[in-house]
């Protein structure tokens, strides 16, 4: 008896179980490594984007979804459209700081959002301190490079594509990105950008759109970069809510940009026979 190729769904689900079993073998090595701080952080951080890309080059049937998926361009009428949604995709952090600061004040009060803000400056400082030249080119390399192309193959070329093709798209949309946030340090900003994410892939029928769109939200947001003034650590007053003004102002206008984009991705894929009109088939 013979294997037939395996489905979307197997496909999947299986690198979904090489993703999570990472986080075991991840304490394990750092251990054994004797890392510790900031390097056992960058460690855990893209050791399982190392070990799922290995599996997508090794395995036979993975390695031949990754080109199929990757073989449609992005066509010269959606590259307007990507340039313009990579160039604006880090205010998601702004916004999730600007959410985070209204919550706080409003539950905790000033001197709880000042104090919050200080165990945040304190992580600042470790990612400060992350300037070391090897340090920045290995981050730079998989956050920018390897990265990108790992988790938008896995979560939106497999995931979603599988999970579109069971559940209907908004549902895979959001499924997609709860597993996308919750395999991040930050949740809310990983989920937020997922959903971003997968809505390029649905308008552009490209997953190297989302790529691009992914790679420049990381690049745009490392920390040399914008992500330093994500939560500024130069405030005077940082418990006075009207110091995140401007914050708490690219939340609501970046919330009600991201239902508008949704919005507009509805009509792009309406169904499994329209969405292998416009993508490769998933291998059956």
């Amino acid at each position: 008896m013979t294997l037939g190729k395996p489905s979307g769904n197997q496909i999947a689900f299986f690198i979904l179980a090489v993703w999570l079993l990472v986080v075991p073998v991840n304490r394990l090595l750092v251990s054994s490594l004797r890392l510790h701080g900031l390097d056992a952080e960058i460690f855990e951080r893209y050791f399982h984007v190392l070990l799922v890309g290995s599996a997508f080059l090794v395995v036979p049937a993975l390695r031949r979804a990754c080109i199929d998926a990757l073989r449609a361009p992005i066509r010269p009428s959606d590259r307007p459209e990507v340039a313009v949604v990579a160039a604006l995709s880090p205010l998601h952090n702004f916004a999730f700081a600007g959410a985070f600061a209204l919550w706080i004040s409003m539950s905790e009060g000033p001197l709880g959002l000042q104090q919050r803000l200080f165990d945040l400056d304190s992580e600042a400082h470790a990612m400060a301190a992350a300037t070391r030249p090897l340090v920045m080119a290995t981050q730079l390399l998989i956050a920018v490079g390897l990265g990108p192309i790992v988790e938008e193959l896995l979560f939106r070329a497999f995931l979603f594509r599988a999970w579109a093709e069971r559940y209907g798209w908004l549902i895979a949309l959001l499924l997609t990105a709860a597993l996308f946030g919750l395999l991040h340090a930050n949740f809310l900003s990983a989920f937020i950008a997922s959903i971003l994410f997968t809505c390029v892939y649905r308008r552009t029928a490209s997953i190297r759109a989302a790529i691009v769109v992914h790679a420049a939200t990381n690049l745009l947001c490392y920390y040399p970069l914008l992500g330093r003034f994500v939560f500024p650590r130069d405030l005077e007053y940082p418990g006075d809510l009207a110091t995140w003004s401007w914050h708490i102002a690219i939340f609501f206008v970046f919330t009600a940009a991201l239902f508008v984009y949704v919005w507009m991705s509805r009509d792009r894929i309406t169904d499994a026979s329209d969405w292998e009109a416009d993508h490769v088939a998933l291998p059956r």
